[in-house]
């Protein structure tokens, strides 16, 4: 009994307290009930937008893969209108190899700079930074593509698009004599990829580099000729 009375006494209370303070209260679910609407609206907004995004990046690839024309634009218009969007963000990355792809290196390299400026921290970025190296060096600029290269390399080591980017990086090097350099990146690169055809491909630059370079620094690289067979015995003592 004691207790009802203890419990109905906090009640009247907080009754006196709400009818106190109602409108204060009612100003404050409000606010909460307003902000909670806002947050939904915006949540639902980009849901939408994104889901208007993906919808037209499909329909402008369809429209892409039966059309006699390699014009990037709709799938460009695609990146303007949704920007923001990871759809967008896609279309913009896709819009700029295509470009690449057509022979026009000076709008790819554009727009790859445009993706990189606008999604510096989406998943692509390795795959935006290898289309912009490889744009500044279809474009002639051999020491300005090298930097590209070697910012990608060092920027993403581990990234699919590293022993693409040692690769070429390698081959610019040859081309501008520094062979040494050429040679360890070349070896790097078949090293990570044994079995694929890029591996196989460097080992072959890799061997030719070890030839020119002469017996002291072949013998002190780490890739073996291509070709060539060892048995693991050891050196007879004369």
């Amino acid at each position: 009994m004691e207790q009802d009375i203890t419990e109905s006494a906090h009640f009247f209370k907080l009754w006196a307290w709400f009818e106190k303070h109602k409108k204060q209260v009612a100003w404050g679910a409000a606010g909460v009930a307003g902000a909670g609407a806002v947050v939904g609206i915006m949540i639902w907004s980009h849901q939408e937008k994104e889901t208007r995004a993906g919808q037209a990046l499909s329909s402008a690839l369809v429209t892409r893969a039966f059309s006699r024309t390699e014009s990037p634009e709709a799938i460009l218009s695609v990146a303007t209108t949704y920007a923001g969007t990871q759809a967008g963000a896609q279309a913009l990355l896709l819009g700029a190899g295509e470009l690449f792809a057509g022979g026009k290196p000076v709008e790819a390299q554009a727009q790859f700079e445009r993706f990189l400026r606008e999604y510096p921290s989406h998943p692509f970025a390795a795959q935006a930074n290898l289309g912009l190296a490889a744009s500044i060096a279809a474009g002639g600029k051999l020491d300005e593509a090298a930097t590209a290269y070697k910012s990608l390399v060092d920027r993403f080591p581990n990234a699919n698009t590293a022993p693409q980017a040692r690769f070429a990086l390698a081959g610019i090097y040859q081309s501008q004599g520094k062979l040494e350099a050429a040679l360890r990146l070349f070896e790097e690169v078949a090293g990570a990829d044994l079995s694929g055809t890029l591996g196989s491909e460097a080992g072959m630059r890799a061997h030719e580099l070890q030839m020119k370079l002469g017996p002291i620094v072949a013998a002190n690289s780490s890739t073996p000729a291509v070709g060539s067979a060892t048995n693991g015995a050891a050196p007879k003592a004369n």
